[in-house]
């Protein structure tokens, strides 16, 4: 038995194997389910403290064949809705990182490795699994450009506020300005506040192969969506972060 749900387990039922009776004396054992259920947080897992240990602990292995996970072509979602180290289901661009190893889409709630959240869409990461590592998990942040942090913050904010069109100077520069450091732009998070606006302005209006403005459908200039609401896409990139 363990202390939270009170499930009795077989050893080699659970994921990973039981402890035997008598084993580590002194200290009492939680289930997989359980450490889950405690130490995912939005934003990121615990990171410190005893369920930060125990569930780094159940991630180097899956509670689920991964070979046996029937995938679309894109290797974004599969028919059995099982992702993660949970084995629960869930949704590629709504807040996942995918494997860079095993292709295995993770959530960001059972992460340790994030420092900031992710927002929607958002796969400029390069990650690497528990299981694939044997170890704690790896991740960098890639290079943004400034046609990526429109699209992230326009795909963002079409999720979360379920429109389309955007109010630049209201809405998309001023979720910007309040969300820039947890965008972890890299190189450019050291444009000046008085820069921003026109680095931003210019990206929406030089790329009509992505966005939209209001002037093109007889409403403010100042408007700005996405011809399809599809996440950034993310380009090939070099060992240093930037895309090639």
């Amino acid at each position: 038995h363990q202390y939270y749900c009170y499930s009795a387990y077989h050893q080699d039922c659970h994921v990973p194997r039981a402890p035997a009776p008598g084993e580590g004396e002194g200290t009492s054992w939680v289930c997989r389910q359980c450490v889950f259920a405690i130490a995912t947080k939005r934003g990121g897992a615990l990171k410190k403290g005893p369920y930060a240990r125990a569930m780094l602990g159940m991630k180097l292995s899956l509670p689920y064949g991964l070979k046996g996970l029937d995938w679309d072509a894109g290797h974004l979602s599969n028919r059995q809705q099982s992702y993660c180290y949970c084995g629960g289901p869930g949704e590629w661009n709504l807040k996942m990182l995918q494997c860079r190893s095993c292709l295995q889409w993770f959530h960001e709630a059972c992460t340790q490795c994030l420092s900031k959240p992710l927002l929607y869409g958002d796969r400029f990461y390069e990650f690497e699994c528990c299981v694939c590592r044997g170890g704690p998990e790896k991740v960098r942040r890639l290079q943004l450009r400034w046609v990526d942090v429109a699209h992230l913050v326009l795909y963002h904010l079409s999720v979360c506020c379920k429109k389309k069109y955007f109010d630049f100077d209201r809405e998309i520069l001023p979720f910007t300005s309040e969300n820039w450091d947890s965008l972890l732009l890299g190189e450019l998070s050291d444009t000046p506040k008085g820069e921003r606006s026109s680095k931003l302005l210019s990206a929406l209006n030089s790329h009509k192969d992505r966005f939209i403005s209001g002037r093109e459908i007889k409403k403010r200039k100042c408007l700005f969506g996405l011809h399809a609401r599809i996440p950034p896409p993310v380009e090939p990139v070099t060992e240093d972060g930037a895309p090639t």
